[in-house]
Parts: C-alpha cells; sequence; structure tokens
C-alpha cells in the first residue's frame, strides 16, 4: 500500500476510532469499560498485514493492551463493523493476560478462550443494546440485528447471530432484562454453545489453540535446553509438567459487569461452568477428533521429555564419577 493510501486510511481510523469512543462512553457497561481501558493505558492501531477476512485482535505490548484493527474494517461504509470490532476488542483488552505459556490443560485451556470469546461478544451486544434503548445511536444494534456493513470483513453482518437471538428472547421474557445479568448472561451461554458448535467458530478457536499446543510439544522436544521442569515451565507453561485446572479465580473476573459478575447462578455461584459437562458443551466434531488427538500428542510429549530429563540426570552423575576419579 502506498504511502498516500497509508496515510488517508490512517486518517478515517481515527475519525472512526473517535466517534467510536464518543459513542460507547454513553452507555453504562460502556462508560465502565472505557474507564478500565483508560487505566490500563490501552493503545489502537491498524495491522496492514491482516487480509480482508480478518478482524482485529488484542495483544500486550510492552505490558500494556493494545487492540490491532483490520484495515478492511476502515472503509467509508464500514463503521458499525468496525465500532462492534472496536468494542469486542476493547472488552479483550480489560481482560488480557500473559498467553505466551499455556498452563492448562487442552480441554481447559480451549475453555478458558472461549469464555474470553464469550464475554466479548456478549459485552458488545450489551453496549449496543444500550445505546440503542437509551436512544443514542443504533448502528450497533441494527448491525448485529442483521444489517450489512460495506465489502470485505463481515460484508456478511454480525458473526454471532445466535447470541443476539438469545439476549433479545430475554428481553422477550423482560423488558427490562438488559439492566439485569439476565440479557448478558443468555447472550454469553448462546456464545459458549450454539454458536461454538458453528465450524468456522470451532475451527478458528478450539481447534486452532489444540494444534497450538501440538506445535508446542514439537518445539519443546526438539530444544536441546528442554530437560529439566523448571526451563520448561518457563519457556512453554507448565503444560508439559503440571498442567493446571481451571478454577473460580480463573475465570470470574469475565463476568465483571457494573458492580456484579452476571455469570453467577441463582445461588451466587460460577461453579456450573467449571463442570467437564461445561467444558466440553459446544465442542464441534472437529474439535472432539483435533482434542482427542492432542491429548494423545501431549501424553507422547511429556514420556519423551521425561526420558529426555532422566537421560540428562544420568549424564550429570556419570561427568561427575569421571571428575572425581580423576
Amino acid at each position: 500500500m502506498r504511502k498516500e493510501q497509508k496515510e488517508a486510511k490512517y486518517a478515517l481510523f481515527y475519525d472512526y476510532l473517535e466517534r467510536a469512543g464518543k459513542l460507547f462512553e454513553q452507555s453504562p457497561s460502556g462508560k465502565e469499560l472505557a474507564e478500565e481501558l483508560a487505566a490500563r493505558e490501552t493503545t489502537y492501531d491498524l495491522d496492514f498485514s491482516l487480509g480482508a477476512n480478518d478482524a482485529g485482535y488484542c495483544i500486550k505490548y510492552e505490558g500494556k493492551p493494545t487492540v490491532n484493527q483490520c484495515p478492511s474494517l476502515v472503509k467509508i461504509d464500514t463503521f458499525a463493523a468496525f465500532f462492534e470490532n472496536i468494542v469486542h476488542e476493547s472488552v479483550h483488552a480489560t481482560v488480557i493476560g500473559d498467553y505466551v505459556n499455556v498452563n492448562n490443560k487442552p480441554l481447559d485451556e480451549c475453555h478458558r478462550r472461549e469464555l474470553d470469546e464469550a464475554n466479548a461478544v456478549a459485552r458488545t451486544i450489551q453496549v449496543g443494546y444500550e445505546l440503542h434503548v437509551l436512544g443514542i445511536d443504533s448502528s450497533l444494534w441494527e448491525f448485529m440485528n442483521g444489517k450489512e456493513s460495506g465489502k470485505g470483513a463481515y460484508a456478511y453482518g454480525f458473526p454471532y447471530p445466535d447470541a443476539t437471538k438469545a439476549y433479545k428472547q430475554a428481553l422477550k421474557k423482560d423488558s427490562q432484562a438488559w439492566q439485569k445479568p439476565d440479557a448478558i448472561q443468555a447472550a454469553f451461554m448462546a456464545r459458549l454453545t450454539t454458536e461454538r458448535e458453528k465450524t468456522g467458530h470451532s475451527l478458528y478457536y478450539d481447534v486452532k489453540t489444540l494444534k497450538y499446543i501440538d506445535e508446542l510439544g514439537q518445539e519443546c522436544l526438539k530444544d536441546k535446553k528442554a530437560s529439566n521442569s523448571s526451563y520448561i515451565e518457563k519457556k512453554y507453561g507448565k503444560l508439559f509438567t503440571k498442567p493446571e485446572t481451571l478454577e473460580k479465580k480463573d475465570i470470574e473476573h469475565f463476568g465483571e459487569w457494573l458492580g456484579e459478575n452476571y455469570l453467577h447462578d441463582k445461588n451466587g455461584s460460577i461453579e456450573y461452568l467449571l463442570t467437564d459437562e461445561a467444558k466440553r458443551a459446544g465442542l464441534s466434531y472437529y474439535a472432539k477428533k483435533q482434542l482427542q488427538k492432542t491429548e494423545l500428542t501431549l501424553a507422547k510429549t511429556k514420556h519423551q521429555l521425561k526420558i529426555k530429563e532422566q537421560a540428562s540426570k544420568a549424564e550429570i552423575i556419570t561427568k561427575k564419577k569421571i571428575a572425581k576419579s580423576r
């Protein structure tokens, strides 16, 4: 892309970013989100390496969240799609952790990432409806209800229609559900189950995560320094030593919303999200098959690493004996 084109793209990007910021700060949930983003010193940028069908992502850069947008979402007729993705990635920015190392078991790692996605989707829908019902702006809500936005990425409209449908069903039962945890929780659960079953979402999140774990195992086995658990944990995480199981503390931050946790059930608990059934809910056929393969690969990797560690210890002992005999 030529310099002049990039400059024009950035000019529209900053215009859209300012417009989106002014809008979502007028909704209760958006204002809460904006305050958290400011506290974390979140920054925004364009990533010109992203393709036409990409959207955006959030990473940590120098300890601070950075939201990167796809240039294809920055066109004259794509504000609604841009707005949706900015809110979505901004939600990720408020809970982002260090994803360099994998510390959880394969299924738990998938579940944690899906919880993160469900939270981003649900809270974006919440912001969109608040802006709509309060009479501030309906562009985001209309987009999430099937209105197209420009060409390229998201030209087909909001990618999580089941989540929006669940949110609206909660509103039919109770018109004030948007002011309670009911509507946002309904959207969250839809993204965590029915949306997750869809091939596209499943391949991008669950299968991609599991294949990444496979690749990590191959990389670790080739690593000549990976002969002791402390080194492995520092570079690769606890996946190959003592993988962790998700606990309440690992997921409760996803549901923090307007002074309460919308993930709580009627008993004030989120344990229902930590059962084996909940972790497997929504896994597609492809994800289930990949999970079996990844768990087998992990078992083999851990076995090979153990042999490697034992050989390393034996070599050290032998060298010490030789040194003493001299």
